[in-house]
């Protein structure tokens, strides 16, 4: 997976990060655009694919407490374009 914080339009934040498992993620879209749908994918090190959800809403809360303690890279993909950001559960 090739991390940038912004290779694209969609910005969105991730809080807390690190975490313990639950985070919050706010997906900010240009007003321009008028995207609805937001696929986001959680990856783990190795690029395994560790969760998927489509979501229309732009505030939501992903449970990764299951998870082992690491360093995951969340991506947010729209129509047409993507972001992705490092997001890390601690203890």
């Amino acid at each position: 997976i090739t991390v940038s914080q912004n290779d694209a339009e969609t910005d969105f934040t991730i809080y807390p990060n690190p975490t313990s498992g639950k985070a919050n993620v706010i997906i900010s879209l240009p007003i321009n655009i008028g995207m609805k749908m937001k696929s986001i994918e959680i990856y783990n090190m190795y690029g395994e694919c560790i969760h998927q959800h489509i979501s229309t809403s732009s505030n939501f809360q992903i449970d990764l407490s299951s998870q082992p303690q690491g360093v995951y890279f969340l991506r947010v993909k729209t129509e047409r374009e993507s972001s992705t950001q490092k997001l890390i559960i601690s203890p």
